[in-house]
């Protein structure tokens, strides 16, 4: 009786739970709904949205259906919280989180430099860049596998040179590491790489974060630290003159802009959906630090998107 009587609680506590199960509808005229499936049928759908109605849509205007976490929901504002998806860098260095397989990202900064990072795995990227000024660049990252919880480390190369140049076409070499502490949305990482190209001290340092804010919006900072290779004038740099050796610290603050969601038509038939947060426009305030003297602050605006 014992046992039938456990069994039953059991049960009870298994079966009679209220699971909520959420989607997020998207319809043809680009409106969407979130809410509870309650019926759905080859003509109509019905949903038991967020604010407790009830909405009878026909069948062929859902688009796409998707289904979200709970916890996604904000119920003060409204809307869903979707997760950061260029969470595998900051402004422009390097976060230990890894792209995903077939998944990747392009960015520019000005429209003048764009750049593209590619998942191969779901821990190796690799990635390119160029720019109208002949400047080039190579990437790969690969990110460590790991259990453990809140703490990631990467290694990985980047290259930059002007294949243009006869001489000096190699500008940056530098393999690199990099650990982040925090999860996607709230971050710290250090960084640091030896640039081969530097004929003195190619030690190069990096630190990165990020702050997620609202849906819409976080706080993003990255600084470097390296030294480089420079010449007098022009002159001396094309008849091959004595090289000096500087140090340079570049970096600053800014805003990363989470745009909601785009949707692409071609003659009036859905195309292409880029999910909420896929595109991103950064505004970033960046200092020059170089022989003792501060230069900036400068802006940078630039646009990501992940596809």
């Amino acid at each position: 009786m014992r046992r039938f009587l456990a069994l039953f609680i059991l049960t009870g506590l298994l079966f009679g739970q209220d699971v909520k199960t959420l989607y997020l509808f998207e319809l043809e005229d680009e409106s969407e709904y979130v809410g509870e499936l309650i019926a759905d049928t080859p003509d109509n759908v019905t949903i038991k949205r967020m604010d407790g109605s009830v909405v009878n849509i026909p069948a062929y205007k859902v688009i796409k259906r998707t289904k979200i976490d709970e916890s996604q929901w904000d119920q003060e504002s409204g809307e869903i919280i979707f997760h950061n998806l260029h969470d595998s860098r900051y402004f422009f260095s390097p976060s230990a989180f890894a792209l995903e397989k077939g998944e990747g990202y392009s960015m520019n900064a000005y429209s003048i430099y764009w750049a593209f990072q590619y998942g191969v795995t779901d821990n190796f990227s690799l990635g390119a860049g160029t720019s109208f000024l002949g400047l080039s660049s190579l990437s790969a990252k690969y990110t460590v596998p790991s259990n453990t919880e809140n703490f990631n480390i990467a290694f990985g190369w980047f290259w930059v040179g002007n294949p243009f140049f006869d001489e000096g076409k190699s500008i940056i070499n530098i393999p690199f590491a990099v650990s982040t502490w925090g999860d996607k949305e709230k971050n710290i990482s250090s960084g640091f790489g030896f640039n081969f190209e530097a004929d003195k001290h190619p030690l190069v340092l990096n630190i990165g974060g990020t702050n997620r804010m609202s849906r819409s919006s976080a706080l993003v900072f990255e600084l470097w630290g390296f030294n480089y290779t420079s010449y007098e004038d022009s002159e001396t740099y094309f008849n091959n003159g004595d090289k000096v050796t500087k140090t340079l610290i570049y970096g600053g603050p800014g805003l990363r802009v989470l745009r909601k969601k785009t949707k692409k038509r071609l003659f009036g038939i859905f195309k292409n959906n880029n999910y909420a947060g896929s595109n991103v426009i950064d505004f970033q305030v960046f200092f020059l630090i170089t022989d003792g003297k501060t230069r900036g602050p400068f802006p940078m605006i630039g646009a990501s998107k992940r596809f």
